[in-house]
């Protein structure tokens, strides 16, 4: 009795959910195609919400911004378990930093495998790269006090005009180089990451900036 009660329920959390992924493609790809056409400025949440077929009240449940469904991201989130996974992994702080801004980035995209186009449209359209590191810069709020407890200091912001404590420091010092390397995954080996496979350019990313670390040491 209990299992025919969890099936319909199951049932339809996977059609939510598969409901849910369609429309922010829908918008995503409504978005990103009419800022290539027409460019970002001549194009409104209206026009984003029509093409895709949905209200524009339904377009702000997915998206905080018109540049923000273009880039196809919404503001970076850490899960329960990503978190979990941070502190009770058995890599270096350094890897389970990457791991943990990898988590957040998968947690604002529900098409990590479109960063070649992403990167195509800031090329084409500067005027929103600012938005981008602006999302980019909300990673900071979200991972750096984990890597903090961690080391059992308090998070001091990055661009906060404090002295630190020497944790205080390698906090800060671990998070930008994790940002660092991933940056750098992303824009080595953007085919990989973008035909979704991004843990060997992370892999790799990691292996150069020990060995470029330890040559310099």
């Amino acid at each position: 009795m209990q299992t025919s009660v969890e099936h319909p329920v199951g049932a339809a959390v996977s059609l939510r959910e598969r409901n849910r992924r369609e429309t922010w493609s829908a918008l995503y790809e409504a978005a990103a195609s009419l800022a290539e056409e027409r460019g970002p400025s001549a194009v409104t949440v209206d026009d984003i919400a029509s093409r895709a077929g949905v209200s524009k009240r339904t377009f702000f449940n997915y998206f905080g911004t018109k540049e923000d469904a273009m880039l196809g991201f919404r503001e970076p989130r850490l899960t329960d378990a990503a978190v979990a996974a941070f502190r009770g992994g058995d890599g270096t702080l350094l890897d389970r930093t990457v791991a943990l801004i990898i988590a957040a980035i998968h947690e604002s995209t529900d098409l990590p495998s479109t960063g070649g186009r992403r990167l195509a449209l800031v090329r084409a359209h500067p005027e929103l790269r600012g938005r981008l590191d602006a999302l980019a810069g909300m990673l900071e709020s979200l991972v750096a006090p984990h890597i903090a407890d961690e080391l059992a200091t308090d998070h001091v912001p990055l661009d906060a005009p404090a002295e630190r404590d020497p944790d205080q420091r390698r906090a800060a010092a671990t998070f930008m180089l994790a940002t660092t390397i991933v940056r750098f995954a992303y824009k080595t080996d953007l085919a990989q990451v973008a035909a979704g496979d991004e843990r060997p350019a992370l892999d790799a990313a990691l292996d150069l900036f020990r060995d470029l670390l330890r040559k310099e040491s």
